[in-house]
């Protein structure tokens, strides 16, 4: 392949720094092998002295790869050298250049010279431990004050996110915490400054958009005196301030203006409809109430910033600092005991290698001149637009200051497709770069604009969306779209829109868009509708042909269904969450169950696998027959025991034998032995995407392999996996062979980042954007805000001035990346582009009012009834060459297609080549005494109860979010994936927390379990709650769901005494002291202290005697003596 004059200049021109910007498909790496190749071909420098880093080892293979495939092709002995010397080429990831760093520099770098690099899972486990033990265990005496005051200000759940969040970002974190302890007033001064500069921004961002309804307020204003109706009564309201809005007044003025007029945009009293039209002509009225609109859409987004100030004399902003000293504090003591476990392992983790490399680079710049700067004559960058600022100051620290002389440095990257901002990655770098290369090292921007991978269809449709949709570069993180060029002027290809009507349950018009993919999807291949070509020759569109790519995994599941559901064979792809796959969690939650049998949540979860396959109505049956208090376990075997031929006592059958087992075999063996007894394999066997699931399952195995081969037993590989699954560890499916294999291909946008493929289909247009809801954010510069308790405002979470101006750029980042995710979906396509959304309620008027993606098409391509009654849309695109059609349906539910099952396959298990260990020899069996739970006497006194099952639901619901436990993730397992909910019970945790029983706890232990003799009778149970508070009393909390009324607390109370009685003893004996004890009314946030009472032990007696002699038992029978 030959270059392009861009790339050319690009490639071969030595003389000068270059940024080289390059559009989807334009050849980028094929330019930077190129560089590579000929500053070895031209003399300018050897193997040891060029630099190349990209972002990840897969990058950085296929860059060696392809540089050695160049060289080979090269013959004479000087070649011959160079092969050689590439076996120590520096091509490599930036965190592997980071690691040869501060092995060869450690005494100066202050780190273990041996050091080991741990991988994310164990890292993740080692800052859960940390932050675990400052807030729930014993902290050092010197952060107690200010760990209560955090926690009062924001509970253990949120504290423990603002400190992981901290550690992630400790660069900027400690940056301001010093600055904070050394000058508190310099802070402010910031932050104020901070707040003027967002000010200003919004002021250039709403202004150019606002006065055309500016202009129209105005006119009205003057032509329509008095307040007759709304419409003038709005015009009165906002006539004073509109002559502060045109251009030349100071931005102070304007923007007291603007912050008036979103007040006034508020107000309940004006509406769009207002305005009545006897009193006006038709046209200006209507032109006043879209005035009004507009500058409502317009306003509303930033109105609570525009009213924003910061006040030093202010409470809250004492309060703010107040607790930001604290939280300094408890970060410092987190940070020195996360170093310190690290120096004992003698590790690092992945951003230790980055941020320690930045601190040498830094500090000792002489160790940079001498051993970086004249090693390294020439530096090649690839995917730049993915650095941080810490990785940018790495390299502006090896260029030095005389780069200019030289050329030194080249970055290729397209800023159109960075879309890792989850992961710090800071696209401005890209801008600032490119700034610093052509004005401070007298380098050169080039441009690549050649697309050599797509059709003209394709190239010219994404030409003209994104022409508009990022027409403006004003902020920082902002590029200006540049028209690409189609090379494949011979090829044919498509691009059609799906649109599906519009429905009010959301559930269902997610299975209608997914239906409509998989019907489009088969009558395309199976009709042969379309065509791919490939060099000279064209054929059909197959299965193996396509590619289904997701903005988020939310929507997977009605994917995966509908493909089912019409027999199409598919894959879904890496990126989507190995240990959220479904396989994956239904073994570790039969693992759990083999490590505590009275974990009903995973045996709910269990069951509903196809392990065991109990339909959920049978479960129900099954759950409902006994009380809920006893364990789910338990209630199988007695159901069972009712139906010895049934499904459920299969599955009990199979539990027991593991249970046998579990023990004594090793765990990888343990779970071999599941999927075989299980048959498992068989149901896999019908399903499409059965080779994924037998892979992922083989590479299960492989991980719980390697942990017991580490020394880990079965409930540490379960406590393993759990941080995995709750932590949703980004670890890639195991990928089975798909080399013969036609099937369409499930990934989120993100995997498939640098991939291609002939057909290309993005759904969910219609789903809008996830809200902001961060309650910490931290970024360079002293900018640190955050979500605190307002004791001035009934201790209710209020976001500081700082946070408010972060969640604006934090959402107008959002909705820049999430741009670049829509054009990195699109350019992934090279012959045909299929989208699919729900039919647009409107047409948007400008690009700054759409909220989801099916809004930037309808504003791009002006999606109306016509347009639907056409069957599609023409246009020219903006860069030269021929008309575009664009096909729209409107009704995806008549495309041809068929509902087929998928043809059954034969999957064979994974072996296990470890051998059996034979089980010990039973033990003889020993007499045992009577256990009771609380529960089971308190049923026998009240008699037999039917709960609700959603109440059960809930309960343990609570009983897990109230562990700490993420609810997000523990709503999963209920089949629930609802943020909505989500925050709900995140509220009902936070509302517990700012409770004045529980703020400033000291210690806090959760799920205490107790084996404890209460008047001769032994009990067995788990205490939901232990605090100790800071006078050194012990309480214990017992949570209760549902609602009740105030006038129900004492019956409440009463009806548990029993219960809290028996709960108060064992904690007594387990602490050794006296115990308050608390009743938790979660649905209403209240506490009821319920008092000793010793006439309780009377119940207590009766019940026993009761159960006993009901059982035919004599009393005393099991050894327990009733006193």
């Amino acid at each position: 392949m030959g270059l392009t004059d861009r790339q050319r200049r690009a490639a071969l021109d030595h003389g000068t720094s270059k940024c080289v910007t390059a559009g989807a498909g334009t050849g980028k790496t094929h330019v930077l092998v190129r560089k590579y190749i000929d500053l070895l071909e031209s003399g300018k420098s050897g193997v040891a002295g060029i630099l190349a880093l990209t972002f990840t080892e897969k990058a950085a293979q296929q860059m060696r790869e392809r540089v050695r495939d160049a060289v080979a092709e090269k013959s004479g002995p000087e070649w011959d050298a160079v092969r050689d010397d590439l076996l120590w080429a520096n091509i490599s990831t930036f965190h592997a250049f980071c690691a040869r760093v501060l092995r060869e520099f450690p005494l100066e770098a202050d780190v273990e010279p041996g050091f080991s690099v741990l991988d994310e899972r164990e890292a993740s486990r080692l800052r859960e431990e940390a932050v675990d033990d400052l807030i729930h265990g014993d902290p050092p005496r010197t952060c107690r004050d200010a760990l209560a005051c955090t926690l009062r200000a924001v509970g253990a759940y949120e504290l423990k996110r603002y400190l992981l969040r901290l550690y992630e970002k400790r660069a900027a974190a400690e940056e301001f915490f010093v600055a904070l302890e050394r000058d508190e007033g310099a802070v402010i001064a910031a932050w104020q400054e901070i707040l003027e500069r967002q000010k200003e921004a919004i002021m250039r961002e709403i202004l150019p958009a606002a006065r055309p309804g500016i202009t129209v307020l105005a006119d009205c204003a003057a032509r329509y005196p008095g307040e007759a109706d709304p419409a003038m009564a709005y015009l009165r309201a906002v006539e004073p301030h509109l002559p502060l809005l045109v251009p030349g007044h100071p931005s102070g003025e304007a923007c007291r203006a603007l912050t008036a007029l979103a007040a006034i945009n508020d107000d309940g009293r004006f509406r769009a409809g207002m305005g009545r039209k006897k009193n006006w002509d038709e046209r200006d009225l209507e032109g006043v109430r879209d005035a009004y609109r507009a500058l409502r859409e317009l306003t509303r987004p930033y109105s609570r910033t525009l009213t924003l100030s910061i006040d030093p004399e202010d409470g809250f902003t004492q309060t703010t600092l107040d607790f930001l000293h604290s939280l300094g504090v408890v970060f410092s003591v987190f940070l020195e005991a996360m170093e310190a476990t690290k120096m004992r392992r003698g590790a690092l983790d992945f951003s230790d290698l980055i941020l320690c490399t930045r601190r040498l680079f830094r500090d000792c710049d002489e160790i940079v001149d001498a051993h970086f700067r004249n090693r390294f004559e020439f530096i090649l960058v690839d995917e730049f637009q993915d650095t941080d600022p810490a990785q940018a100051a790495i390299i502006a620290a090896i260029i030095g200051e005389f780069a200019a002389e030289k050329g030194r440095l080249f970055v290729v990257g397209d800023p159109k497709q960075s879309i890792y901002l989850f992961r710090d990655a800071d696209v401005t770098q890209f801008k600032r770069t490119r700034d610093v290369i052509a004005e401070g090292l007298g380098g050169e921007e080039v441009r690549l604009d050649i697309n050599f991978r797509s059709t003209p269809e394709v190239v010219g449709f994404v030409n003209h969306i994104f022409s508009s949709l990022m027409a403006e570069s004003t902020r920082p993180w902002e590029f200006a779209y540049e028209p690409l060029r189609a090379n494949r002027t011979g090829d044919a290809g498509s691009v059609e829109i799906l649109l599906c009507p519009k429905v009010d349950v959301r559930d269902a018009g997610r299975r209608a868009a997914a239906e409509a993919v998989a019907r489009k999807i088969q009558r395309m291949v199976e009709a042969e509708e379309k065509a791919i070509s490939e060099g000279d020759d064209r054929r059909p569109v197959g299965y193996g042909d396509i590619a289904i790519l997701l903005e988020r995994r939310t929507n997977l599941i009605y994917y995966e269904w509908a493909l089912r559901r019409y027999g199409i064979p598919y894959h879904v792809y890496a990126g989507l969450g190995f240990y959220r796959r479904q396989e994956v969690c239904d073994l570790y939650n039969i693992l759990r169950i083999l490590v505590n049998e009275r974990d009903d949540v995973a045996l709910y979860g269990a069951l509903r696998s196809p392990h065991f396959g109990i339909s959920d109505a049978r479960l129900f049956v099954v759950a409902d027959s006994g009380h809920r208090s006893t364990p789910l376990l338990e209630r199988l075997r007695r159901f069972a025991a009712g139906e010895p031929e049934s499904d459920v006592m299969a599955a009990v059958e199979l539990i027991e034998s593991w249970q046998g087992v579990a023990r004594r075999i090793r765990p990888a063996e343990l779970i071999n032995r599941i999927v075989t007894d299980s048959g498992v394999y068989a149901t896999y066997g019908g399903m499409p995407e059965g080779e994924q699931v037998i892979a992922n399952i083989e590479k299960l195995i492989d991980i719980v392999r390697a942990l017991q081969e580490a020394g880990s037993d079965l409930d540490e590989i379960v406590r393993e996996l759990e941080l995995c699954i709750e932590g949703d560890e980004r670890e890639g499916e195991a990928q089975p062979d798909l080399a013969s294999s036609d099937a369409v291909v499930v990934m989120t946008v993100h995997a498939s980042k640098g991939l291609e493929f002939p057909v290309v289909v993005v759904p969910d247009l219609s789903e809008p954007p996830l809200p902001e809801t961060s309650t910490i954010i931290v970024e360079e510069g002293l900018r640190l805000g955050v979500s605190i308790a307002d004791p001035e405002n009934d201790h209710e979470r209020v976001n500081t001035p700082i946070l408010s101006v972060l969640r604006d750029e934090a959402r107008e980042k959002n909705e820049a990346e999430r741009k670049r995710l829509f054009y990195v979906a699109l350019t992934r396509a090279r012959d045909h582009l299929i989208l699919c959304g729900v039919v647009p309620d409107r047409v948007p008027e400008s690009a700054s009012t759409c909220r989801t993606r099916i809004d930037w098409l309808a504003f791009c391509l002006g999606l109306c009834e016509d347009i639907y009654a056409a069957g599609g849309v023409e246009f020219f695109p903006p860069a030269p060459g021929r008309p575009i059609r664009v096909d729209v349906c409107t009704a995806p539910d008549t495309i041809p297609a068929g509902v087929r099952a998928a043809t059954p396959a034969l999957l064979t298990p994974p072996e296990d080549p470890r051998p059996v260990e034979s089980p010990p020899a039973p033990e003889a069996p020993v007499a045992e005494e009577r256990i009771y739970s609380v529960s089971e006497l308190e049923r026998y006194l009240r008699g037999q109860e039917v709960e609700d099952d959603d109440a059960r639901t809930r309960g343990l619901i609570i009983h897990e979010v109230f562990r700490g436990r993420d609810a997000t993730t523990v709503l999963r397992r209920y089949g629930v994936d609802d943020p909505g909910v989500a925050r709900e019970y995140v509220s009902v945790y936070e509302k517990f927390w700012r409770s004045p029983v529980v703020q400033g706890a000291e210690s806090d232990h959760c799920e205490v379990p107790f084996r404890a003799r209460v008047a001769g009778v032994v009990f067995t149970g788990f205490i939901d709650r232990l605090l100790r508070r800071p006078d050194g009393t012990w309480i214990l909390i017992d949570y209760k769901t549902g609602r009740v009324d105030d006038r129900d607390l004492p019956a409440k109370v009463r009806e548990h005494a029993l219960q809290m009685a028996v709960y108060r003893r064992a904690a007594e004996g387990i602490l050794g002291g006296p115990v308050r004890t608390y009743l938790y009314f979660t649905d209403i946030g209240r506490f009821v202290e319920v008092p000793e009472d010793e006439g309780v032990l009377g119940l207590l007696r009766q019940a026993v005697r009761g159960i006993e002699e009901s059982s035919g038992i004599r009393p005393g029978r099991y050894g327990g003596r009733l006193r």
